[in-house]
């Protein structure tokens, strides 16, 4: 005649309940790493907005250059530009206007 012992009440419940612990704690350590790679990614692209914004800031001033009538008028000189001698108007289709420039 086999007797109960504790071992055998025992024995059932190890392996569900090992089960329950580690499924846990395997989700929580793949959240963990997850977690740590989206605050790695999130570092990365602060960073890289802040030269991009740096580089639109330089764009910004040098646009600002580019527009500065002064300057145009400047470059414009040098490179063998001149007045134009008269001035086409085009707003309106049916009539073609010359206007002379002084």
């Amino acid at each position: 005649m086999k007797t109960i012992g504790r071992k055998d009440t025992v024995q059932p419940f190890i392996l569900p309940t090992l089960l329950g612990m580690l499924f846990p704690a395997l989700f929580l350590a793949v959240l963990r790493i997850e977690i740590l790679d989206l605050r790695h990614q999130l570092a990365t692209n602060l960073q890289q907005e802040r030269v991009l914004m740096e580089e639109h800031d330089q764009l910004v001033v040098n646009l600002g250059q580019r527009r500065d009538f002064k300057m145009l008028q400047r470059v414009a000189g040098e490179r063998g530009f001149a007045r134009p001698e008269r001035v086409i108007n085009l707003r309106n289709p049916g009539s073609v206007q010359l206007n002379e420039m002084p």
